[in-house]
């Protein structure tokens, strides 16, 4: 259960993180053949700005040009890293059949998607046996290439620079990795409010996990944190919209966004707690808080959360 929490945490984290580069960010996007998902699918925007990729640092460089993100909670094996390039071929397919449909030339080489596969760790055999290599001046530490015509990289977040232009994807490690992630993301956001918007994919986060068991001490601090200074600046951004107000239009845009977000969410969560989802309950759940929602999803039975929120 552990390993599907961070894996939808993932998904959730790199799309919120792409959406100002992406023209198109998808999570579980489906790909042609036998069903197969890519856990996050990006085709940067033309009219992205270079500060968007910048302000993403790796993760911005690595979403420059079409790609499929893969993340791995525990390090894929040799079998999870084909199924990956299928992936990635499919895509390649896709793509040259959309543009063969329009009548236009085949896409070329540097046109079709890249894939990067987010591992939390990867052994140096591993390395050595998939063919990866770095190139140090390009990518920095941490950053491998296969065989240039398969297009694809892995990212070892623990062997990554603890440098601030990595941290976007050091949050996705594990242990030691993402703890200091973690506390490096809550003390940017003290000082800095324009990633504050983070913290509301990060506190569900924090909100699931912390219904776990055998959580160390260490992670039970590290929740608490999340949750304080989430809590912080929701009473913040609270205040502030009552003492200075906001216009009513971009009010309910953001409104409706949160909205969305919310319903997607717990679309998911109930899908991955129950195998199934239901328009009546979504919507009954969408009611209550965000944290008594997720709280009775972890802890009911579906039949339970049902009579619950009076659906019995």
């Amino acid at each position: 259960m552990i390993r599907q929490i961070h894996d939808q945490f993932s998904k959730e984290w790199l799309a919120e993180l792409l959406q100002p580069v992406g023209g198109k960010v998808e999570t579980q996007r489906e790909l042609s053949g036998e069903v197969y998902y890519a856990d996050v699918s990006v085709e940067p925007s033309p009219t992205a700005t270079e500060e968007a990729f910048q302000r993403l640092g790796l993760l911005g460089q690595l979403a420059r040009q079409p790609c499929l993100l893969e993340h791995f909670w525990n390090p894929p094996k040799f079998a999870e890293l084909r199924s990956c390039l299928l992936k990635l071929f499919l895509a390649h397919a896709e793509s040259q059949r959309q543009v063969a449909k329009q009548g236009q030339h085949p896409l070329l080489e540097a046109e079709l998607p890249y894939l990067w596969v987010l591992t939390t760790s990867a052994t140096d055999d591993f390395l050595a046996d998939s063919g990866a290599h770095s190139e140090v001046s390009t990518w920095g530490n941490g950053v491998y290439l296969l065989a240039k015509f398969l297009k694809t990289g892995l990212v070892v977040l623990n062997r990554l620079p603890l440098i601030p232009e990595t941290l976007w994807l050091r949050i996705l490690g594990r242990g030691e990795t993402q703890r200091r992630a973690v506390l490096e993301f809550l003390a940017l956001a003290e000082a800095d409010p324009s990633v504050c918007y983070l913290l509301e994919t990060l506190s569900r986060w924090g909100v699931y996990v912390k219904h776990q068991h055998d959580l160390t001490e260490e992670e039970q601090e590290l929740l608490m944190n999340v949750e304080a200074v989430y809590q912080k600046w929701k009473h913040q951004t609270l205040q502030e919209g009552r003492q200075e107000g906001r216009q009513e239009g971009r009010q309910e845009g953001r409104q409706e966004g949160h909205l969305e977000a919310q319903r997607t969410f717990l679309e998911q969560l109930l899908r991955l707690r129950f195998g199934v989802s239901e328009e009546a309950l979504v919507q009954a759940l969408q009611k209550l808080p965000t944290q008594e929602s997720l709280s009775l999803i972890l802890q009911l039975s579906r039949d339970e959360l049902r009579a619950k929120v009076g659906l019995a």
